[in-house]
């Protein structure tokens, strides 16, 4: 029994660091599209308010 944990176990880790750099790679993907939805909203914002003023 411990012998065949010890034979999954490099099997686990290798799929846990590609779990771990696929959620990473994801959340850049998150990041960036949040980056600019944040900046599309705040270039509109100044747009209204220089069109208000």
């Amino acid at each position: 029994m411990e012998e065949n944990y010890t034979a999954s176990y490099p099997a686990l880790a290798s799929i846990s660091v590609q779990l771990s750099s696929a959620i990473a790679s994801i959340y850049l993907i998150i990041g960036n599209y949040i980056n600019d939805v944040v900046i599309f909203f705040l270039m509109s914002v100044q747009a209204c308010y220089q069109y208000i003023f």
